[in-house]
């Protein structure tokens, strides 16, 4: 989940920060690794960075585990966001 994102007022980085809980109602074992990926895009829909958060142990169904990922631009402005997360048993 998603809590909050920024970018800075010249469009070179921004950062993203919210929980992520795995669904406490779904069957299987509690993750031990997450991945959230951050994509930044230029005005023209262009990706213009991205970056990689990482947690490794134990992550239990129903726990929530905060993230917070900055991302610099390669060159554009950034004008939007995108979030991707993995967990992996």
């Amino acid at each position: 989940i998603l809590a909050g994102q920024t970018i800075s007022e010249n469009g070179l980085s921004a950062t993203l920060t919210g929980e992520l809980t795995l669904d406490p109602t779904s069957a299987g074992t509690p993750a031990s690794t997450v991945w959230v990926l951050a994509i930044a895009y230029d005005a023209a829909g262009n990706p213009a960075g991205l970056r990689r958060w990482e947690h490794t142990g134990p992550l239990p169904q129903g726990t929530a585990l905060p993230f917070e990922i900055t991302v610099y631009s390669a060159g554009p402005p950034i004008t939007r966001l995108d979030v991707l997360a993995e967990a992996r048993p």
